[in-house]
């Protein structure tokens, strides 16, 4: 049987993530002029040694495996303000303050409460930065959750996918 739930919240985070990110839909060429604007200042991003290791072992930067887990802690703690401070010029005029807050909301209530995430893969956007992605589980569900960090280590991009 067909999920209802499932696919509106799936529309949700098409309409909401669609337009977040330039990088999450054109070629690397292309994705080098969106990243020659003038960038908001680095992050710098406290890094653990589990960090790290992991980064090693999937040719990633520590700070960007650390600054994926940092966005993650914040939705499941409903710090969504704070993950604000973490985007890109970009991102910032595309995601209004409470969006982000509705979606998990809708997420957690129509298709599963949030339980875990867990590293899936990285892909090394040449000059751009990195797409790092995690498998997020929600009841029965697994969903993607993708984030595209720059060299500025701010968040280019930022999308939940569906399994």
């Amino acid at each position: 049987m067909f999920n209802y739930k499932y696919l509106g919240v799936l529309l949700c985070f098409t309409v909401l993530f669609s337009n977040c990110s330039n990088s999450g839909s054109k070629t690397t060429t292309e994705n080098a002029e969106v990243t020659t604007k003038k960038a908001a200042e680095p992050i710098k991003i406290d890094v653990s040694q589990d960090n790290i290791a992991l980064a090693e072992k999937v040719n990633a930067k520590p700070e960007h495996i650390a600054l994926i887990e940092k966005v993650l802690s914040h939705f499941q703690q409903e710090q969504f303000d704070k993950i604000s401070f973490y985007y890109d010029d970009t991102v910032k005029e595309q995601i209004k303050d409470g969006q982000l807050a509705g979606v998990w909301e809708r997420m957690n209530t129509q298709i599963g409460k949030y339980t875990k995430s867990e590293f899936s893969k990285t892909e090394n956007l040449n000059d751009i930065g990195d797409r790092i992605v995690y498998k997020c589980y929600f009841g029965e569900y697994e969903m993607f959750f993708e984030l595209v960090i720059n060299k500025d280590n701010r968040i280019a991009g930022i999308f939940f996918k569906p399994r």
